[in-house]
């Protein structure tokens, strides 16, 4: 976005919300069409397969390399999936840090968050960045992502870092009054304290409706794949390219038999016979005098296997993603995934800590809002996000690692540490459940063993009757 454009809204400079929409639109629709154009790579329309070759005549396989979906989908199934959510039990009581955390996770399961995180990074990672809308729902605060990014824009305030104006451009049929539809252009203006929808007609902005959001502040939220809003292969698009030709021409020089040519001497062939040779291989020629032979075409496979190789290496290291396909099969230790995995780990990185500013300003939104509606008094700030990486896990190690920090770290801590453990408050509560369950069973026993004590005893410390476990009753040995 055009920063002398920013500076302008920022300011409010604007007269009319009409000059500011015409400003804002053009300045989007500049980045939307590469946008869509990443998302249609992404779906598998690719310009491969609409490639037409001058010559009609000629084999045209079209063959489509999916790196765009494999670049995305291993880094959505890497990281975009489990993000756990932690609040700072040092500053509120045992019964309100679980009153606080019983309500996030209701609120989290209920909004299907770990679905959302993921078609939030599947978003991010595709056009350069996505949006999430907070609004008020029938059953309180809800969130949701527009399905096109290139829809929304967020204006930042260059005071406080946080959203100034959101923006969502939309159509949509509308149905006429002496009967049809047709489509027309909207936009939703969200501001700090409503939402400004604005219909497009004959080229005017025009405000339709104004209502409250319910929020104190503007409830859309940007979260950028990187500081450049970059898609995971945009830099790789032309080397994908490239890929797919090779491959399909190489395919259809195969396919159309172009490795070996026809020689004939002392005599002529027509189009229908050179068809029929086409397609079943055999001539018959007539001429006793007619020379046929082959010419073949040498090919060196070896260097065109160099070259794919080459390419396909770069397609992800550029990408800063992970060839799969490369990995040797048999045990590999984890420090060995861990060094495969380190150029995706950076990119994820970076990911990260724009999704986590964008969480936080998140749960500040509806942190207002659950005190207002909810009587929730919670702190954005003591919240705390730890996004769990879908790796190998080495639990034995772990195993050994979680002894040794027994006693030198809190429990919390230390269990925050094991990857196979989703929620350390979770496993504390059971650790707590089952010693308490073993030690009522253990109070039992020895209840049950001084009663027997008791009745067996004669009165002169002898006992009459001692009493046999069951386990060995019976036993002659």
């Amino acid at each position: 976005m055009d920063t002398d454009l920013l500076q302008y809204i920022q300011e409010g400079k604007y007269e009319t919300d009409n000059d500011m929409l015409i400003d804002i639109k053009t300045q989007m629709d500049r980045r939307a069409s590469d946008m869509k154009d990443m998302y249609s790579r992404y779906k598998g329309k690719v310009p491969i397969s609409e490639r037409v070759l001058p010559n009609p005549n000629k084999v045209n396989n079209r063959l489509a390399n999916d790196f765009y979906g494999t670049i995305i989908d291993d880094k959505v199934g890497y990281m975009g999936n489990t993000i756990r959510l932690n609040i700072d039990q040092s500053k509120y009581s045992e019964e309100d840090y679980k009153k606080l955390m019983d309500f996030v996770n209701d609120w989290n399961r209920e909004n299907q968050l770990d679905d959302l995180n993921a078609t939030t990074t599947k978003l991010s990672a595709i056009c350069g960045y996505s949006t999430r809308i907070l609004f008020n729902g029938t059953e309180g605060a809800r969130v949701r992502n527009p399905q096109y990014p290139w829809e929304t824009y967020v204006v930042y305030s260059d005071d406080t870092g946080e959203p100034l104006y959101g923006f969502w451009f939309y159509d949509k049929y509308v149905y006429l009054e002496g009967g049809g539809k047709t489509k027309m252009d909207f936009c939703e203006l969200y501001t700090a304290k409503d939402i400004k929808t604005y219909k497009k007609i004959s080229a005017v902005w025009e405000l339709e409706s104004t209502k409250p959001h319910m929020f104190e502040f503007v409830p859309m939220i940007i979260i950028p794949n990187n500081d450049e809003m970059l898609g995971d292969f945009e830099k790789v698009i032309t080397l994908i390219e490239a890929y797919d030709k090779a491959i399909s021409d190489g395919s259809s020089e195969f396919e159309q038999l172009r490795l070996a040519y026809a020689v004939l001497k002392g005599a002529n062939l027509g189009e229908e016979q050179m068809e029929q040779m086409k397609q079943t291989g055999i001539m018959c020629l007539d001429d006793p005098t007619a020379d046929f032979s082959f010419v073949s075409k040498t090919i060196d496979m070896a260097s065109v296997k160099i070259l794919l190789d080459e390419v396909r290496k770069n397609i992800f290291q550029f990408a800063k993603s992970v060839d799969f396909a490369d990995v040797p099969t048999g045990t590999i230790p984890v420090i060995g995934w861990k060094i495969k995995l380190m150029q995706m780990e950076n990119k994820c990185k970076i990911y990260e800590r724009k999704f986590q500013a964008a969480l936080r300003y998140q749960y500040k939104v509806l942190a207002d809002y659950w005190g207002m509606f909810n009587g929730v008094v919670l702190d954005y700030k003591d919240i705390s996000f730890k996004f769990i990486r879908n790796i190998p896990n080495d639990i034995t190690g772990e195993a050994q690692s979680l002894a040794l920090l027994k006693g030198n770290i809190s429990d919390k801590t230390a269990l925050g540490l094991m990857s196979f453990i989703d929620s350390p408050d979770e496993e504390l509560k059971q650790i707590e459940m089952e010693q308490g369950a073993y030690n009522v069973d253990l109070d039992e026993v020895e209840n049950d063993s001084s009663e027997n004590d008791r009745q067996a005893d004669n009165g002169n410390g002898e006992v009459d009757n001692p009493t046999v476990p069951a386990s060995i009753e019976g036993n002659p040995f």
